[in-house]
C-alpha cells in the first residue's frame, strides 16, 4: 500500500483555501488576508482600489494590495517577485502597488 507524501496535506491545505477565497467577495478575501497578514495580488483593479479608500476611511488596516492589467503568468510572477525583493513588509501595510512598477 502506498502513503501519501508527507507534502499532501499541505498542499490540500493550500487548494481548500484557494477554493473557498474563490468564492468570497473582495471584501471578504481583503478581510481573510488582512486576517492573515498577507498582501492580496489582484487584476481585479477597480474594485479594490474602491475598496481600499473605503477602508482607509475607517481606519481599518491591510496587509497591502497589489493590482495589475491581466499579464501572462511568467510576467506576474517575475513582477510579484521584483516587488518581494525590493519593498519590505511593513511598507506594503495599507499600501496598493502597482505591479507594472515591478518590470
Amino acid at each position: 500500500m502506498k502513503t501519501a507524501p508527507s507534502a499532501w496535506p499541505l498542499r490540500l491545505g493550500c487548494v481548500i483555501s484557494m477554493l473557498l477565497v474563490l468564492m468570497m467577495t473582495e471584501e471578504e478575501q481583503l478581510s481573510f488576508a488582512a486576517t492573515e497578514g498577507r498582501a492580496l495580488s489582484t487584476f481585479n483593479t477597480p474594485d479594490y482600489l474602491r475598496l481600499c479608500l473605503a477602508w482607509l476611511g475607517c481606519g481599518k488596516e491591510h496587509a497591502g494590495i497589489v493590482v495589475s492589467d491581466q499579464l501572462p503568468i511568467g510576467e506576474t510572477v517575475r513582477r510579484l517577485l521584483n516587488l518581494l525583493n525590493w519593498v519590505p513588509a511593513d511598507e506594503m501595510r495599507t499600501e496598493i502597488r502597482w505591479r507594472q512598477g515591478f518590470k
